[in-house]
């Protein structure tokens, strides 16, 4: 049997394709809406200027992802600020994930149709779309999910056939998984559940049939943990944003951040949801209707309180998917993030999707005997039950398409998309010998908000990864400057401080080696971030040293006529100091100097 052949044979395969493409498509045009946003440009200037191993070990915010800054130095160094990278990537994998999704289902539950509503959900749920979008989140979701499924394979298939390779290849996956991220320690929960749930026999028997494994992947996590508070101590960035112990929050407001992620997110999206009330574009932190947080989570309950009373045993697994969504959400309740924002803290969609992911799970395993003693949904129904199961997949999808076109209207497109894809394409249209010098101001609000990032909303920073076209703070011919575009500008210094005219005829302020001239100017300035020009000629060229006050600039300058500029921080005096070095030669007039702010150049 040939591979496509063998991919397609049952309506099941032919299904789980159907999804995988669609997901494809679908994460592929919802990223290509985006951009680099908010830890992406500290991500992407770091390595362009780190080290690969300094890089990948670095403790970020609390955060352990050697794998995540990995993918990203190799992305940074290869494509810098090409955004389609990103979007490949993403795409590519979320489609991957799919397909590993619905070998690991099959492997639980077996090649069924209804199979594919779950499949459906693990793929194509709107609590996917934010996290997928942001690059630095995908790179944590999207391993994550992998790992996940992955390792859903390999325990459903030690749940009936355990072995020494199988223990290990479980214990290799969850390694890589936590090579790419901290939170993946949770997966020993899931894969847990998946040994222990799906196979036969009584939990007790089933956790001493597998208790070496298990005690494996304790042993890691336990090993891993002790490795990350080690990598972690005396980190006052990890103590910043990371989990805080010390000030927790009251009985009522765990409640309240429970039932926000419950009603808001988690309970919805076992139903395709949310709809229409995701956070986004100008409602960052908007809430479901009431109802729908009450009805939903009814729904959901209810669901699983069926579940346990008619499936035996069924109760194991939703024990540990409940366990896995609240230490997943207590990792944010005893966080800066919780102090915050409170409640609402929780809303964010990439603290959710893996416990989604779990909860899911959790429904299959109990929606499914073990194949020796089968006693699930019979293979043939009635045509009645048929219908029922039809229309229920049928709503399930429909709410899922409802839930994405909903989602994507509110998110949007970055809003400052535009104005980065503009900037490279400038940038890169410069030749490699002859780099452009760009004013070093902020970027624009829509870009990278100034007030929370500071230095690093810094064109200097920002564009790190592409130094080998752009400089700053040299002196040049002419300067230039991003419009609200993204378009590149050239730009004039303006007058707040000028020079009054020189002394000597025909030359202004003549400079020679061992003969400073001292330059009156018509005001003096505080110290901020300034820009000097001056009009001068040399007649061989050679190195000007102008003292500003509390700064010093120097400018080289070609021989003849010539108007440079630089930028500068510190201050102005009302007289300003020019020299050459000892060593040079030749000699320079300058006619002209003043200090000011950028302004467009004129004509």
């Amino acid at each position: 049997m040939t591979f496509l052949s063998a991919a397609f044979a049952t309506p099941y395969r032919r299904g789980v394709w159907m999804i995988a493409a669609v997901t494809l498509v679908w994460r592929g045009w919802t990223v290509a809406r985006w951009s680099w946003q908010d830890d992406d440009w500290v991500y992407v200037s770091n390595a362009a200027t780190m080290s690969l191993p300094d890089y990948m070990l670095q403790m970020y915010h609390g955060h352990f992802m050697p794998g995540e800054f990995l993918v990203m130095w190799i992305v940074t160094r290869l494509a810098p600020l090409d955004y389609g990278v990103p979007i490949l990537l993403t795409a590519v994998a979320s489609g991957a994930v799919v397909l590993l999704w619905g070998r690991a289902l099959a492997r639980v539950a077996g090649e069924l149709r209804w199979v594919l509503v779950p499949l459906a959900l693990l793929s194509l749920s709107p609590l996917f779309l934010r996290p997928t979008l942001w690059w630095a989140s995908a790179l944590q979701v999207v391993p994550l999910q992998a790992c996940l499924a992955w390792g859903v394979l390999v325990a459903a298939g030690m749940a009936r056939a355990p072995s020494r390779r199988a223990t290990v290849h479980l214990v290799c996956v969850l390694v890589v998984a936590l090579f790419f991220w901290e939170k993946a320690v949770l997966l020993v929960a899931p894969f847990a559940m998946v040994l222990v749930c799906a196979g036969g026999g009584r939990i007790v028997e089933r956790v001493r049939r597998h208790l070496v494994t298990l005690a494996a992947l304790g042993a890691v996590a336990l090993a891993y943990v002790a490795l990350y508070l080690f990598l972690g101590r005396g980190s006052t960035d990890q103590d910043e944003l990371g989990v805080n112990l010390s000030s927790p929050p009251s009985v009522r407001e765990a409640l309240d951040f429970v039932w926000s992620g419950l009603g808001n997110l988690l309970a919805p999206a076992t139903l395709g949801g949310p709809w229409g009330s995701m956070p986004g574009g100008s409602q960052p932190f908007s809430e479901a209707a009431p109802v729908v947080q009450v009805v939903t989570s009814l729904v959901l309950a209810l669901s699983v309180l069926v579940l346990v009373v008619t499936r035996r045993q069924s109760w194991a697994p939703f024990t540990v998917a409940a366990a896995y969504v609240l230490v997943s959400w207590a990792l944010v309740l005893f966080s800066s993030r919780f102090v915050n924002l409170g409640s609402l803290a929780v809303n964010d969609e990439r603290y959710t999707v893996d416990a989604f992911s779990v909860v899911v799970l959790a429904f299959v395993l109990a929606l499914t005997r073990p194949r020796r003693d089968r006693i699930g949904l019979p293979e043939r129904l009635p045509v009645s039950g048929r219908a029922v199961l039809v229309g229920l997949a049928g709503v399930s999808l429909v709410s899922l398409a409802v839930g994405n076109v909903l989602a994507v209207h509110r998110i949007g497109t970055h809003p400052g998309r535009l104005w980065t894809e503009n900037l490279r394409s400038e940038i890169l249209r410069v030749p490699d010998e002859s780099p452009v010098v760009l004013w070093d101001g902020y970027a624009p609000q829509t870009v990278l908000q100034t007030g929370f990032w500071n230095e690093w909303a810094l064109l200097s920073r920002m564009l790190r990864p592409l130094d080998d076209r752009v400089a700053f703070r040299e002196p040049a011919d002419q300067i230039y400057q991003p419009d609200e575009d993204g378009m590149l500008q050239p730009i004039g210094i303006s007058r707040l401080s000028t020079s009054t005219a020189g002394s000597d005829d025909g030359c202004g302020y003549y400079v020679e080696p061992g003969r400073p001239a001292s330059v009156p100017m018509s005001a003096a300035l505080f110290h901020w971030g300034w820009g000097l020009e001056l009009t001068a000629y040399s007649d061989t060229g050679g190195t000007l040293l102008v003292e500003l006050g509390s700064t010093d600039v120097e400018l080289t300058l070609p021989s003849g006529m010539q108007t440079r500029a630089v930028q500068f921080d510190g201050e102005v005096a009302d007289t300003v100091l020019m020299s050459m070095p000892d060593d040079a030669e030749g000699s320079v007039c300058v006619t002209d100097v003043h200090v000011g702010e950028p302004e467009p150049r004129a004509g």
